[in-house]
């Protein structure tokens, strides 16, 4: 889909909410009714509307042709029990869970994607007729490629009906490159969501623990709003709505004013506040003509970094212990040696490299030292070495002083 083809699907789509609050002058298009009613046209753009009532869940799947029976918690042969069975005695966990029966869930055995954050989100739609061997084939080739994911289908067929959830970029192109070299599935797949950016038919985005689909619908509430209440219907368009975005993400994120984006998604907090800018970043990156895959890849990895900094205060407690574990240590070693034992505990966890005095061996393994130092490296692309003499020096320590433990550090 080209960028021309995009903005007018985007225009129809604007324009039909127009027509509907000409007609109905008195909608409350910021209640939470609209938002979900604007939600749902948008997951059906491009999906046959013959295949609005298709139930994952509880129809027969397309193999299944035997008498149609219910049993109350889903048709025993439905696609989502197809794929339970398919999976029972191989390394994806499928599942339906009691109490969200609208998804059938895929995780791989290795849980590194569920742990995580942050993912790069991948959508797969396929419609009706293509789905369930679909995927099928699209998880066969994750479990033998050993990669992990955290991955649902929902029951119905929609623009997002399947969402595969990677923490690897490479990961992520060679599940690019299997659909695309995959006749089948090209020839299932629905149009993606016009406002994500997609590669070859797949739409692609990264939304920490909000719902990037879900924040587009809220944008367009918003924007709806305001054009019945400055009562300019006439120019609604594909870039009368970024603009109108834009200029509310200025105000929110960098004249830091209080914006009807915060009461409307409840922005408050900071993890929140930066998610909700991360995806509001994207959203707006998606639409620029130039934006391409590798500016995904980095946004991704951008979003990463961003969510393992740590505080200033977590940084200033990382710093103190381990000049107090240096200056502790010198008491039995030299300078070089002292650091070396200190750097052994980071690198193994064995607690006797560190000495008791003080109950500096309690206090540090009892504490997120460790965890947080590998953080600071990580994200610093430092050495063990490196960091503990930039501290050193940062703080003005010499090893034949007393650590002052109430001096302040030379960059807050």
């Amino acid at each position: 889909m080209n960028y021309s083809d995009r903005n007018k699907i985007i225009d129809a789509f604007l324009k039909f909410f127009v027509n509907l609050a000409r007609e109905n002058p008195n909608l409350d298009f910021k209640s939470e009714s609209m938002s979900n009613y604007i939600y749902k046209q948008l997951y059906h753009i491009g999906v046959n509307s013959n295949e609005f009532n298709v139930n994952l869940s509880d129809n027969p799947s397309p193999t299944f042709h035997g008498p149609v029976m219910n049993n109350g918690v889903g048709h025993p042969k439905s696609s989502f029990n197809v794929w339970i069975n398919n999976f029972k005695n191989k390394k994806t966990d499928v599942f339906v869970q009691d109490n969200w029966r609208y998804f059938c869930q895929f995780i791989s055995q290795d849980r590194s994607a569920k742990k995580a954050n942050q993912h790069l989100k991948v959508y797969v739609p396929l419609d009706a007729a293509h789905i369930e061997r679909g995927a099928t084939m699209i998880f066969d080739f994750l479990e033998r490629n050993n990669i992990s994911h955290l991955s649902k289908i929902g029951k119905k067929i929609r623009f997002d009906d399947i969402v595969i959830r990677l923490i690897n970029e490479q990961d992520m192109d060679a599940l690019i490159n299997f659909v695309n070299n995959t006749p089948y599935l090209m020839q299932g797949l629905i149009q993606p969501n016009p406002f994500a950016y997609n590669k070859n038919g797949i739409a692609l985005a990264v939304d920490g623990d909000l719902s990037y689909n879900s924040t587009i619908a809220g944008l367009v509430a918003l924007y709806i709003d305001n054009k019945m209440k400055t009562r300019t219907f006439n120019n609604v368009s594909s870039d009368d709505f970024y603009s109108f975005v834009n200029n509310m993400l200025i105000k929110e994120f960098v004249n830091e004013e209080s914006t009807e984006l915060t009461n409307y998604f409840q922005i408050y907090g900071e993890d929140v506040k930066r998610n909700y800018k991360q995806v509001f970043s994207l959203i707006m990156e998606a639409h620029d003509p130039t934006f391409s895959y590798e500016r995904l890849k980095g946004h991704y990895r951008d979003c990463v970094k961003e969510d393992k900094k740590l505080s200033l205060q977590q940084i200033s407690n990382v710093e103190r212990m381990l000049l107090e574990a240096i200056h502790l240590m010198i008491k039995r070693f030299n300078d070089v040696q002292a650091i070396y034992n200190v750097e052994a505990y980071y690198l193994t966890g064995e607690p006797s490299r560190l000495t008791r005095n003080n109950n500096l061996r309690d206090r540090v393994i009892h504490s997120t030292f460790r965890e947080d130092l590998k953080t600071i490296l990580e994200l610093e692309g430092k050495t063990f070495m490196q960091y503990a003499t930039e501290v050193m020096h940062k703080y003005g320590y010499e090893p034949s002083r007393t650590i002052d433990h109430s001096m302040a550090s030379k960059y807050y």
